[in-house]
């Protein structure tokens, strides 16, 4: 199995630098070959080995006195346990992109809907991941109109429309297809919105 990761600038959107694991080897050792593998762990370990590596010792990093302040990637904690496992008095922020913050949003959606069957009908869940959605598209930069509008979809869902802003029509001739009831899942809905926002 083989995997890659790439460190790319956020302004720029270019890579900066890459890196590969390889946990095989096609070569055969008689052979004189240039040996790929470079890995020994899990393939789950992969990608923080990997992170580790170009958050603190790429060499194009070094060059040019350049360092990770914010790294943007997946849910997964892994990486920056493995990168503060190494330097532990690193100071540096975790951020998730958009992809995976509506991924991982679907997921708790998903499990909440195990325990509140209104969550679960018919394309509720598209409905709240198109609203986050729509929240991210609209307020792109806007860090403190972000925060606000995702907290008031909670509140959207369960047809309080009064702190949507013109993200939501809100006048009398527009049908909402969505109205939830459910008080105890509008507490868990508020709860992880709050932590997006």
């Amino acid at each position: 199995m083989n995997g890659y990761a790439t460190l790319i600038g956020y302004c720029t959107q270019t890579i900066l630098d890459y890196t590969t694991r390889n946990r095989k080897c096609k070569g055969s050792p008689k052979e004189n070959h240039d040996c790929r593998h470079n890995f020994d762990g899990s393939a789950k370990a992969m990608e923080a080995d990997a992170g580790v590596q170009l958050v603190l010792q790429s060499e194009i990093l070094k060059k040019t006195s350049l360092e990770v302040g914010v790294l943007i990637g997946d849910e997964d904690s892994s990486t920056m346990a493995s990168i503060h496992t190494v330097d532990p008095d690193l100071k540096i922020f975790k951020l998730a992109d958009k992809n995976h913050q509506v991924k991982n949003l679907g997921k708790d959606l998903y499990e909440l809907a195990k325990i509140h069957k209104e969550l679960g009908g018919k394309g509720v869940i598209d409905h709240v991941k198109k609203c986050f959605s729509y929240a991210v598209a609209q307020n792109k930069g806007k860090t403190k109109n972000l925060a606000i509008t995702l907290r008031s979809i909670p509140h959207h869902l369960f047809g309080n429309h009064e702190a949507c802003a013109n993200w939501c029509q809100t006048d009398d001739s527009v049908v909402h297809m969505v109205n939830l009831s459910d008080k105890i899942l509008y507490e868990k809905l508020c709860s992880n919105f709050e932590r997006l926002a």
